[in-house]
């Protein structure tokens, strides 16, 4: 015999020795995907006044925990909402932004009375002009107008 089965029993001791049973859990990967998240109340309407305000962040701040999301900061104007956010690779964009604005919509809504979120920009179509989207000029307001101070969340 040329001793390679002793050779490989004796790797197979030492892997068993050095990687554990539940060795999967050792991968780790490292992910960093910032995401600044805006949208706004509808018809960008001033309804985030400061009884909802507060409301609004323990909402955002509980349903990021729940699906993994880590909120970096948060800020706001009467109309719109933003939000820097790591949102795991796991997670759709799309689906955290559900999320968020479906939990926080439905809180304000049971809480405070009447509230909803901007959806799709309508389209208009008109057949003398051909079809077009709304501008966004025609809902925002002017520069300078509604600042807002975001509140930054330190590591």
């Amino acid at each position: 015999m040329c001793g390679c089965a002793d050779r490989w029993r004796s790797a197979a001791r030492v892997w068993r020795l050095l990687v554990p049973a539940d060795w999967e859990d050792l991968r780790v990967a490292y992910w960093r995907l910032l995401y600044h998240l805006v949208w706004a109340t509808y018809e960008r309407e001033p309804l985030l006044i400061s009884e909802r305000e507060a409301l609004l962040y323990r909402i955002l701040g509980g349903k990021a925990a729940e699906i993994g999301v880590f909120v970096h900061a948060t800020g706001n104007a009467r109309d719109h909402v933003h939000l820097v956010v790591g949102i795991p690779p796991k997670l759709a964009v799309s689906e955290c932004l559900r999320q968020l604005k479906g939990a926080s919509s439905h809180a304000l809504n049971h809480q405070n009375g009447p509230f909803r979120w901007q959806g799709r920009e309508p389209v208009r179509r008109d057949p003398a002009e051909g079809d077009c989207v709304r501008s966004q000029s025609e809902t925002t307001p002017p520069r300078g107008v509604g600042r807002c101070p975001l509140r930054v969340r330190h590591q």
